[in-house]
């Protein structure tokens, strides 16, 4: 069973425009924005697991992760998978950048349980 607690998405938003050789309106194209396509934490056996999907903007991405606030530079992916202690309350943030800077983020408060839920 999946359980979120508190979570939130949020966006900013960019709306930029690509235009192609010849610089006529005609020929522009739309580059849309990265947004938050799936979002989930996971607390169990002690871990915490998180994933995020993206979609839209210009890939590749990039992933920061963060858990209460402390950067975890090890985690680059769309997966994040940390220990915690069963009974307290975590708060993980990514933070996910495109190919042209465009960012969105992330969060979610879980508690950590010691058994899968």
């Amino acid at each position: 069973m999946r359980r979120k607690l508190r979570s939130a998405v949020a966006t900013l938003p960019f709306a930029l425009l690509l235009v192609l050789t010849g610089g006529a309106a005609s020929n522009a194209q739309a580059i849309t924005s990265p947004a938050v396509s799936a979002w989930d934490c996971d607390p169990g056996g002690s871990l915490m697991w998180c994933a995020i999907t993206v979609e839209g903007g210009v890939t590749p991405y990039t992933y920061e992760w963060y858990k209460d606030g402390v950067h975890k530079a090890q985690f680059t992916g769309h997966v994040l998978r940390l220990g915690c202690t069963p009974g307290r309350d975590v708060r993980i943030d990514v933070v996910v950048t495109d190919a042209i800077g465009q960012r969105i983020s992330a969060w979610a408060v879980c508690t950590c349980v010691r058994d899968w839920q």
